[in-house]
């Protein structure tokens, strides 16, 4: 498993990508900030008296596919560019059940529609700017150490397909 801030700035995940194992990548980063996880909020959907009710959030990042990077903690980030390059595109390529776990939260089911990805390829890097978009209410997101220390109550007896209806996390 990935550790934010230590081999990755942001970890994606999808059940048919990886086998579903959540996978690190590093972003593009200031260096007296860190790297930038932006959030655009958009209201949608205008109701008949002209009211907007439901709210649709953006998520980008810009993702560094290279051989000669360094992870977080200053160790060099084992996975090629062309590696990091496949997983990117795999996970980009699914449209619903992304999950992007920042420093700030995890945030489910995010899908990459319209336009999800800008590249800019260099000889040896690959700098992709990526957004991943919801549409629901508003929530404050899982915080990540809760959320990878929890489990669901019944993972070893339950024999249907878990969902929020029919399970929930313990810490």
């Amino acid at each position: 498993m990935p550790t934010l801030g230590v081999d990755c700035h942001l970890i994606l995940q999808h059940p048919s990508v990886n086998g579903g194992v959540a996978y690190g990548f590093i972003a593009a980063d200031n260096d007296d900030l860190g790297p930038a996880i932006s959030l655009q909020r958009e209201a949608f959907d205008p109701a008949n008296d002209g009211t907007y009710t439901d709210n649709r959030r953006k998520w980008f990042f810009t993702a560094v596919c290279a051989d000669e990077v360094h992870n977080p903690d200053g160790s060099d980030h084992t996975p090629t560019r062309a590696a990091d390059y496949a997983m990117l595109i795999s996970f980009l390529g699914q449209r619903s059940a992304i999950t992007l776990t920042t420093p700030e939260g995890v945030f489910g089911s995010l899908k990459a529609t319209t336009h999800y990805a800008t590249e800019i390829q260099y000889g040896g890097v690959s700098y992709i700017t990526c957004q991943l978009n919801d549409a629901g209410n508003q929530m404050a997101p899982a915080d990540p150490t809760r959320y990878a220390q929890s489990v669901f109550v019944d993972d070893n007896t339950y024999v249907g397909a878990m969902n929020i209806g029919n399970s929930y996390f313990v810490n």
